[in-house]
């Protein structure tokens, strides 16, 4: 059996791909990642068939993620994780969260209550798009650090 003995990998222009550890343990430090709130401390109306536009950037990692529009676009053909939670003002919310593809709604969750959340694995084609949309007009908390309830995770994982 043949082996590759490196503690790098990186890219003709000296930029680092992949590092390993003695222990075997990978780190890839350019992998596309959003996470983001809406930056406020309070309830706030959202619109309706609209984008939910997560403008408080926590990290993004590669800027795939549109603080301005709430459009994360791939970088590279794989498999992309999408989770996303919110809370409403009132316990009889019914609403759903989209998660489009293209501007296309791929999966939906509904919510009969305050709280709502998913998580889907898609696969994509690089450039193709990603955004959560909600379906009614809905008073959503948009609270950061420990009262971060309304939320959203882009994340590449190969």
């Amino acid at each position: 059996m043949s082996k590759i003995l490196v503690n790098e990998l990186a890219h003709t222009n000296d930029t680092t791909a992949m590092t390993i550890d003695s222990s075997g343990r990978v780190a890839l430090p350019n992998r596309p990642y959003f996470f983001g709130d809406f930056g406020g401390s309070a309830y706030v109306s959202k619109t309706g068939g609209a984008t939910l536009v997560f403008d408080n950037a926590i990290h993004n990692d590669g800027s795939h993620y549109n603080t301005g529009t709430g459009i994360f676009t791939c970088p590279v053909a794989g498999l992309y994780t999408v989770q996303c939670c919110l809370l409403s003002q009132n316990t009889s919310d019914a609403y759903e969260l989209y998660l489009n593809q293209d501007g296309t709604t791929i999966a939906r969750t509904l919510t009969i209550g305050r709280a709502v959340s998913f998580s889907y694995a898609i696969k994509c084609t690089a450039s193709q798009t990603l955004a959560v949309a909600i379906s009614t007009t809905t008073n959503i908390f948009e609270g950061t650090g420990t009262s971060r309830y309304s939320f959203a995770v882009f994340t590449y994982i190969g």
